[in-house]
């Protein structure tokens, strides 16, 4: 296995991801095992979001009823695959009840026009020493 391995888009034999997927923050290993040779991704890598996040790129949104963070995502940015920034932006309001969020729970959120300087940074503060992880 490589120890440093690869992200997905750099990997000519594999799709390339959207941006908002949480997938490409991910790297791709390789291993091999009776004559195949199996890709498989970094699940144990996490992303913590800063408390301190510019007020001008964030928004808040007060959920009416009991739905999905997927629902909730796609009331904001017009796409489900989102719900995992709502849910590392508000860890602390959603808890471990990540599916079904109850009415009255105010949750930030990152304004759609900042969504890709906010991936990329994500992308660029997993590089150390020059490398990333």
């Amino acid at each position: 296995m490589s120890t440093l391995g690869s992200y997905q888009n750099d990997i000519v034999n594999l799709p390339k991801l959207d941006l908002e997927l949480y997938e490409r923050i991910f790297k791709v290993y390789n291993t091999t095992g009776n004559d195949k040779t199996f890709q498989f991704y970094n699940i144990l890598k996490k992303i913590e979001m800063p408390t301190n996040i510019d007020s001008n790129i964030v928004d808040f949104y007060t959920v009416q009823s009991s739905i999905p963070t997927t629902t909730i995502s796609y009331r904001i940015y017009q796409d489900i695959r989102l719900w995992w920034l709502i849910y590392l932006l508000n860890k602390d309001v959603i808890g471990s009840n990540i599916f079904v969020i109850p009415p009255g729970t105010q949750l930030k959120y990152i304004k759609p026009q900042f969504l890709e300087i906010v991936f990329n940074q994500i992308t660029n503060l997993i590089v150390f020493n020059g490398r990333h992880f």
